[in-house]
C-alpha cells in the first residue's frame, strides 16, 4: 500500500543457521532492528535448551 501511494517499502529478513544469524535488510535501520531480534531469539533458544530438560527431569530433586 505504501508503494502505491508514493512511499517507500522497507523490509528484511533473518536466517538462523545454528547460533549464527544472517541478517539482511533494505536499509541500516531495518538490519539493526533485525539483528537485535536475532540476538534475542538466540538467547531465548539457548535458555530454553538448558532449562526445559532440567525442568522435565525433576528439577533440583534429581540432583
Amino acid at each position: 500500500m505504501a508503494v502505491l501511494s508514493g512511499g517507500k517499502a522497507k523490509g528484511g529478513g533473518v536466517i538462523l543457521i545454528g547460533p549464527f544469524p544472517i541478517v539482511f535488510g533494505s536499509d541500516a535501520k531495518v538490519a539493526r532492528s533485525l539483528m537485535y531480534l536475532a540476538i534475542a531469539l538466540i538467547v531465548i533458544f539457548m535458555v530454553l535448551s538448558f532449562l526445559l530438560p532440567f525442568m522435565f527431569s525433576g528439577g533440583w530433586r534429581s540432583l
